[in-house]
């Protein structure tokens, strides 16, 4: 399967073979030298970490936590 990248220079849409991954690629349109990116899929995106009440207690401990330790007095 060819790898798609544009040049970093002028944006030319190159095409290559996936045995070319990692190695130099020169743009026919401005002549300009780059790396050839990694084939295969696009990693995906690192999904948002989900919320969790408990992970981080509030600055200062209050009545709105009932398992808060007591505060001296």
């Amino acid at each position: 399967m060819p790898i798609d990248f544009p040049c970093s220079v002028c944006g030319q849409m190159l095409r290559v073979g996936d045995d070319a991954s990692g190695r130099q690629a020169r743009c026919p349109n401005c002549q300009s030298v780059m790396t050839v990116p990694g084939g295969g899929a696009t990693p995906a995106a690192p999904e948002p970490a989900a919320w969790n009440p408990f992970a981080e207690s509030p600055v200062g401990a209050d009545a709105s936590n009932p398992y808060a330790a007591p505060q001296p007095a």
